[in-house]
């Protein structure tokens, strides 16, 4: 008689990561001060985000939130030889529309006013609106010519830009 193939049971487990978030917390469990920014909406799962932060002592003053909005998702699925597989639903992240409006625009400048390095990557430059990317790039250049010092990790994600081209540019 044939032999039923047993199901295997999935778990999953709810974190949260990503590149400067990565970055952020290592650097605080260092003793480095950080202060992150970044756009959240105003759903319990930014809500765990944000008691994230504080318990890695991550500042969070310059984290806009934004009504009836929820934070990007991604899954990550391992296949035979253990590789990683990343599944994203971000097209509608909050995040996307940072630095879009004068008044995200005010809270990078008061929060590049307070320090002496800024910390960014490409994914933050590859989710930004064209019109955004300009702007956060031009308080950039202010910041440097102010003395500042800019760290970025470019990590390249094609499938975030609309051409090699652009990313290049």
């Amino acid at each position: 008689a044939p032999v039923a193939a047993q199901q295997k049971t999935q778990h999953l487990s709810l974190g949260y990561a990503g590149d400067t978030y990565n970055t952020s917390v290592y650097l605080a469990r260092q003793g480095v001060k950080v202060s992150y920014f970044t756009r959240l909406g105003d759903d319990p799962y930014s809500a765990q985000m944000l008691a994230a932060f504080d318990s890695e002592q991550i500042g969070r003053d310059s984290i806009e939130q934004a009504a009836g909005c929820t934070p990007g998702l991604y899954m990550i699925s391992n296949d035979a030889n253990g590789e990683r597989h990343f599944h994203f639903w971000r097209s509608q992240s909050p995040a996307r529309e940072m630095f879009a409006n004068e008044q995200s625009l005010e809270l990078l400048n008061k929060a590049l006013a307070n320090t002496k390095e800024a910390y960014f990557s490409g994914i933050t430059l590859a989710i930004l609106s064209p019109d955004a990317r300009c702007a956060f790039l031009q308080s950039l250049r202010e910041f440097r010519s102010n003395g500042g010092s800019v760290i970025f990790d470019n990590n390249y994600r094609p499938a975030l830009w609309a051409s090699q081209m652009e990313a290049r540019q």
